[in-house]
């Protein structure tokens, strides 16, 4: 199960009062729409987008829950791989560099003969963690983008779930992993 949650704000709301309003935001939440999940389902993938401006943190695009035979390869979080290895997931992350945010980090398959990304050295391509079942992990970025309209930064937080068991609460819990990528946005 995912939960990718996204928040959006804009230069005049970086201040202390509206970061304490954002962090409300970044929480996992309880599943509403529980009953149209069936069991047989692979992946469960829920969005949540929020932007916020000087009055407040409005729900941008409609939540929403895609179920059916997912294959989790199909599910488009940026910067995630998902690799289902047998009934482990292995969730990579991946930075082409090409951005104007420094991240840490390195490219595991640098060395690695015959690979995708082998002799890349400013690629960030590494695994995140991996979750067998019953485990869970968190994956956080943010980044910061221009244009003719202002300047603007976002957040994402992406919560995986590796579980056969589904309720309202998958998301509550303590995190077995947490993979973060926040950088510094001056």
């Amino acid at each position: 199960m995912i939960l990718f949650i996204q928040i959006k704000w804009y230069k005049e709301d970086r201040n202390p009062q509206s970061s304490v309003e954002r962090k409300k935001y970044l929480k996992p939440i309880m599943l509403r729409e529980l009953h149209s999940i069936s069991e047989k389902d692979d992946v469960c993938f829920v969005r949540m987008n929020y932007t916020q401006n000087g009055k407040g943190v409005f729900e941008g695009d409609k939540n929403g829950i895609i179920e059916g035979d997912a294959d989790c390869m199909n599910i488009q979080v940026p910067n995630i791989d998902i690799i289902k290895e047998g009934n482990i997931y292995r969730i990579k992350w991946f930075d082409d560099g090409k951005g104007n945010v420094r991240r840490r980090g390195g490219n595991e398959d640098f060395r690695r003969k015959g690979a995708k990304l082998s002799g890349y050295p400013n690629v960030l391509n590494e695994t995140a963690f991996v979750l067998e079942n019953g485990q869970s992990g968190i994956v956080r970025w943010n980044n910061r983008f221009s244009s003719y309209h202002g300047q603007w930064y976002e957040q994402y937080q992406v919560f995986f779930v590796n579980t056969v068991t589904l309720d309202s609460k998958v998301f509550i819990r303590d995190y077995d992993f947490e993979y973060d990528q926040l950088a510094d946005l001056f």
